[in-house]
């Protein structure tokens, strides 16, 4: 699919054991998409999580479902997550879900009339 030439999209915010972890969610339900992006820093963190953003782009877009991602970003540890602040993928996996449920919660809004 074509991205189109503009897209509406939102900010979440999280803090993340590395800082604060920023995440644009397309809001435009013909074309998934999410960027997550660490704050002011730079670095081998803010390349991977935007590589992340891409391939689950791109795997959104050949099929695979969003609760698939979602369980695969489970699985991944890093030893700087703990209690009070969750590691970067355990941030942009929480973001994530928080969006989807909302987006369900919205498609089964009985119409105003």
């Amino acid at each position: 699919m074509k991205r189109p030439r503009t897209l509406k999209t939102h900010t979440d915010k999280i803090e993340v054991a590395c800082g604060t972890m920023y995440v644009d969610i397309s809001d435009d339900p013909n074309y998934q998409m999410f960027n997550p992006r660490l704050g002011k820093s730079g670095g081998c963190s803010n390349g991977f999580l935007q590589l992340l953003g891409f391939w689950g782009t791109a795997a959104l877009h050949a099929g695979y479902r969003m609760e698939r991602l979602l369980e695969w970003a489970e699985e991944i540890q890093c030893p700087f997550g703990n209690d009070f602040k969750p590691s970067c993928a355990e941030g942009l996996r929480r973001v994530l879900e928080k969006n989807l449920k909302e987006r369900d919660s919205d498609n089964n809004q009985p119409e105003s009339t």
